[in-house]
């Protein structure tokens, strides 16, 4: 985008880039338009791109169909198989956010998490080392590290370049919060997360990641014909600044054992052995698939008990007797420690992983499902 020549390869690179995006989460839409509303922006502010250039109108079908008609298809996708781990974009209510955001009227457990997402803007850390820095200093930080760019090379990242992106990264920022504002106000997140805002230094470390990456390979790109130092000196900078935020080791893959599939059988044995209205506690070391088959269980209602499970295993024992046997059923996806230092002696029953127990709940033990 910082060439004024027009390939469409330069628009399938491009293409491909915002599909990849899109793949790896449904979050990825904000960042793909963002990219989109950035090439468009460059082409028509900075070069003067004509409406009648028909490569101008062939780039934008490459960098906008193609990555929308992908998104659609992966959605098709999900829902045949079943997959609600997804952000399920239709039980967005904007009514209802803009009542919550705008009036401070609506359920109580929302209008709570939005009070606490717009503090933890300002205080939840998203940079945690050397020092501690929350979403909206991060976007102080990202404005001189722009900065500094534009002082490498002023002719070509000139000042009306640099204040055009700027301005995306403002605008970015802002509608990065507001979508993930709207989201957790949604039917996405059960209470008991809205109340914690699970994962929040996670979903707003990506968008800082995107920023941070974008100017170190604009510095890099800038630094081409200078001598190798510098750019062996933005490199590293690059990586200093990406590698002090420890909270972006949850954005790496979950190189885990368990498959969907996997998963998916755990939850066809539930299905099978278990009342529709039955209370099933869900007990599995990796939260990631334990949410999964707490979701494929005939999609029963029972997400507020899953997300109870974290916070109900820092309980005192007598407290969690309470949750625990309040249930029907306990799955074992696997010998999950805690639990097991705790209840090992209930299970009339040889342990095993993968198996479901009838909970006896005036003796207080577990029974193999035959």
């Amino acid at each position: 985008m910082l060439e004024k020549e027009d390939t469409i390869f330069k628009s399938i690179v491009i293409s491909l880039g915002l599909c990849s995006v899109l793949l790896t989460k449904q979050i990825g839409m904000c960042l793909c338009l963002m990219i989109a509303v950035f090439y468009i922006l460059y082409e028509q502010i900075i070069y003067k791109r004509k409406l009648s250039d028909t490569k101008y109108w062939l780039s934008l079908i490459f960098i906008l169909v193609l990555p929308l008609s992908l998104f659609a298809f992966w959605e098709k996708n999900i829902f045949l198989l079943n997959n609600l781990s997804q952000f399920n974009l239709n039980r967005i209510d904007f009514k209802e956010y803009l009542d919550i955001a705008l009036h401070n009227k609506g359920i109580q457990y929302k209008l709570d998490g939005f009070r606490l997402f717009k503090k933890y803007l300002f205080t939840e850390p998203i940079i945690i080392k050397p020092i501690k820095i929350g979403y909206v200093y991060c976007y102080i930080l990202v404005m001189i590290m722009l900065f500094g760019v534009y002082l490498i090379d002023k002719k070509e990242f000139n000042l009306k370049k640099f204040f055009l992106t700027a301005f995306i990264f403002t605008c970015g920022t802002i509608g990065y919060a507001f979508t993930m504002s709207v989201l957790y106000m949604s039917s996405s997140f059960s209470e008991d997360e809205v109340n914690r805002l699970a994962c929040f230094g996670r979903y707003m470390s990506t968008y800082v990641l995107i920023e941070v990456l974008f100017i170190v390979i604009l510095a890099i790109y800038l630094l081409r014909n200078k001598k190798y130092y510098s750019k062996l000196i933005v490199v590293v900078f690059g990586i200093l600044v990406l590698g002090v935020n420890s909270n972006l080791k949850v954005l790496l893959p979950n190189n885990t054992k368990n498959t969907y599939l996997e998963i998916r059988e755990m939850a066809d044995i539930i299905n099978e052995n278990t009342a529709e209205n039955s209370k099933i506690l869900v007990v599995m070391k990796d939260e990631t698939y334990r949410t999964l088959l707490q979701y494929l269980i005939n999609e029963r209602p029972l997400f507020d008990k899953y997300y109870i499970y974290d916070k109900m295993m820092s309980y005192e024992k007598a407290k969690m007797d309470e949750y625990i046997f309040a249930e029907d059923y306990v799955y074992v996806g696997d010998r999950e420690k805690k639990f097991m230092d705790l209840y090992e002696e209930n299970f009339v029953d040889e342990v095993k992983d993968k198996t479901l127990y009838k909970i006896d709940k005036e003796n207080k033990t577990f029974s193999l499902v035959d």
